[in-house]
Order: structure tokens, then C-alpha cells, then sequence
């Protein structure tokens, strides 16, 4: 009995994971399409944004001071808590892994040519 039922369920989980798998309608294509278009959109929205706070702040003392004072603030509060995660093992060996990547990526990067982007899709 264990011989045939097992087959049996295994055939029946396999064919019913075909539709998982299967290719997107043209409907959901069309749709991971326009969502894709849409975060495309608002990432290059946001750098426009963030290219024009970084102006106003560079342009105002009063703003340049106060991000002056958050940046040391920042760099202070990353010194203790590195000082304080020195003795955990798990975070310095994923802060090794991190670097690690980090300096793979950089070499990739520098040996693979510039590329122009890609004109604007309309």
C-alpha cells in the first residue's frame, strides 16, 4: 500500500506545482511590466529630490550646521556601537562577510566597462 500511495502523492504535488512555475499570463507580465516602470520612476524621482535637498542644504548655513552636527553625532554613535559589538563573534563575522563582498563587488565593478544608460522608455 505504502509503495502505490507514495508515487500517487508525489505525481499529485508535482503536477500541481506546474502552474506555480508555468509562464505569466500576459496580463501579470504586462502589470510586473508597469510596477517595474513605476519604481523606476520613483527612484529616479528621488534622486532628483535628494539632489535638491543636498543644494539647499549646501546653500544655507543654518541647514549645513545641522547636518554637520547629525554627521559627528552619527560617526559617535557608530564608534560606541562598534566598541560595544567588538566581543560578538556572529556580528564581526558578518561584518568580515559584509566587507569581504563589499571588496569582490569593487573589483568586479572596476573591471567591467562604463556603460551608458539606457535612453528613456516612453
Amino acid at each position: 500500500m505504502k509503495v502505490i500511495l507514495l508515487p500517487a502523492v508525489l505525481l499529485f504535488l508535482g503536477t500541481a506545482a506546474i502552474p506555480l512555475y508555468a509562464d505569466p499570463s500576459p496580463e501579470i507580465e504586462k502589470s510586473r511590466i508597469q510596477v517595474a516602470g513605476q519604481l523606476r520612476e520613483a527612484m529616479t524621482i528621488r534622486r532628483q529630490m535628494r539632489t535638491i535637498e543636498e543644494q539647499t542644504v549646501k546653500n544655507d548655513p543654518e541647514l549645513k550646521k545641522i547636518s554637520d552636527d547629525l554627521q559627528e553625532q552619527f560617526k559617535a554613535f557608530r564608534k560606541q556601537v562598534d566598541i560595544k559589538l567588538q566581543a560578538n563573534s556572529e556580528y564581526q563575522d558578518l561584518k568580515t562577510r559584509i566587507e569581504k563582498m563589499r571588496e569582490d563587488l569593487s573589483q568586479k565593478r572596476e573591471r567591467w566597462p562604463k556603460r551608458e544608460p539606457p535612453p528613456p522608455r516612453r
